[in-house]
């Protein structure tokens, strides 16, 4: 990426933009409508699930399609936004972009300082996005799961609760129990403390 513009910016800042801006750190950043959002350290717990994703995932995939963790997913109808998925599945070539390209599966794990935005925001976007077959949204503090899955023109949306209930991604022959997803993980715990998104300067 190239080097921070110099001098303030007035408009909201670009896809082209954000793409081409580097802070200088490891800090993750996203772009949600206009403003560079840099993205706090996920909880331990947020962790583990998604790593089971990958771990539960990869190997039950066809030939050609591959799961990626903290997947960059652009948005065609949006010059304003750019997010980073916790995994996406996508069966197209790899490419040297920056987004994964074609994805077919989005998951999100939602945490109580993410879940406004991951279901209220971005949800919709990746609902808008027409390669996009199915939308896994993981509670990362409670054995559930909120399955959106394609249908025709619209959408359907199906909660799954518990460990031993599954969730089957369609145009995959493939069924994932809850357990898998949160194997290892201890039953939810009261209390649990937000980590809520820190807001950076716009490049």
């Amino acid at each position: 990426m190239a080097g921070r513009p110099h001098g303030p910016v007035a408009h909201p800042t670009t896809v082209s933009e954000f793409l081409a801006w580097d802070d200088g750190t490891d800090t993750r950043y996203e772009l949600v409508s206009g403003v560079v959002v840099a993205m706090a350290p996920a909880s331990d717990r947020h962790g583990l699930v998604a790593a089971n994703v990958i771990a539960t995932l990869a190997p039950r995939l066809p030939p050609g399609c591959k799961i990626r963790s903290e997947a960059g997913v652009l948005l065609p109808h949006r010059a304003d936004a750019f997010y980073v998925a916790d995994a996406a599945i996508s069966c197209a070539p790899p490419s040297d972009a920056a987004h994964v390209p074609d994805p077919v599966v989005i998951f999100e794990i939602l945490s109580p300082g993410t879940v406004k935005e991951d279901r209220g925001i971005k949800l919709l976007d990746y609902r808008q996005i027409p390669t996009i077959r199915d939308i896994v949204l993981i509670a990362a503090d409670s054995f559930r799961v909120e399955h959106w899955v394609r249908s025709g023109d619209g959408w359907t949306v199906r909660d799954v609760i518990g460990r031993d209930t599954r969730i089957s991604l369609s145009g995959f022959d493939i069924e994932v129990r809850l357990a898998e997803l949160y194997d290892g993980l201890p039953s939810a715990k009261p209390g649990r403390t937000k980590s809520p998104r820190r807001r950076a300067p716009t490049p």
